[in-house]
């Protein structure tokens, strides 16, 4: 597998307020197998999907990690 360039997309508050934690533990594996990845946490409603857009050009993946609103603002 070739390295990817990685956007993680977080909500800090998802998961009992664990969201920030679990994207440090995806991160940390996913560099670990050898990926660039940039994390990023949601502010505000409407923010993951502003991010995910905005920075789209720049990365291989971009990926949500969080409850049902992220994911469905990042897809």
């Amino acid at each position: 597998m070739s390295a990817k360039r990685i956007l993680l997309i977080a909500n800090p508050a998802s998961g009992r307020r664990r969201g920030e934690q679990r994207l440090a533990v995806a991160r940390t594996q996913l560099e670990a197998l050898g990926h660039a990845v940039t994390a990023a946490l949601t502010e505000s409603a409407g923010h993951a999907t502003r991010l995910a857009k905005s920075n789209a050009p720049d990365f291989e993946i971009v990926a949500a990690l969080g409850g049902d609103g992220t994911v469905n603002e990042v897809a």
